[in-house]
């Protein structure tokens, strides 16, 4: 009988997953340019409860051959970050500093407008349903996106 209830234990954690369900995922990506002129070092930290994101903080760090090149990247990015200016709970800092840029993204999902995201950009809705991002598809669309998380 003992035996019996320690396999259906057993069963029972690798049914119900490994994930916790509150905690921090970092996830990582590195890409060079095929003729080695830039440099994407992105990081992610993703704070979660419940198994709901509530906070990601993601650093880009794209260093360049040339202050030109660097300068073109700032500008892409100031473009396309330009958008949710407005949005309440979503902040991007961007530095240039000779050949390099860092772009320092904060989204406080617990504080912001899921719907002004959605309305942003449609892809959004892929991620946030019923207003709330779950850790296991924000660790997807990272991981789908070329990031190793742990």
């Amino acid at each position: 009988m003992k035996k019996i209830l320690g396999v259906l234990l057993l069963v029972l954690v690798i049914a119900s997953g490994c994930t916790k369900s509150s905690g921090t995922l970092t996830c990582k990506s590195n890409i060079t340019s095929d003729n080695s002129t830039y440099k994407i070092k992105m990081e992610s930290k993703v704070t979660y409860k419940n198994k709901i994101v509530e906070r990601v903080t993601t650093t880009e760090e794209i260093t360049t051959t040339t202050v030109e090149q660097a300068t073109s990247f700032k500008e892409l990015l100031d473009n396309a970050y330009a958008k949710y200016n407005e949005v309440t709970g979503f902040t991007n800092v961007i530095e240039q500093k000779d050949k390099k840029i860092i772009s320092k993204t904060t989204i406080d999902y617990k504080n912001i407008a899921t719907e002004k995201l959605i309305s942003i950009d449609e892809s959004n809705k892929n991620l946030i349903k019923d207003g709330k991002v779950s850790i296991e598809d924000m660790k997807k669309n990272l991981e789908e996106n070329g990031a190793t998380c742990k």
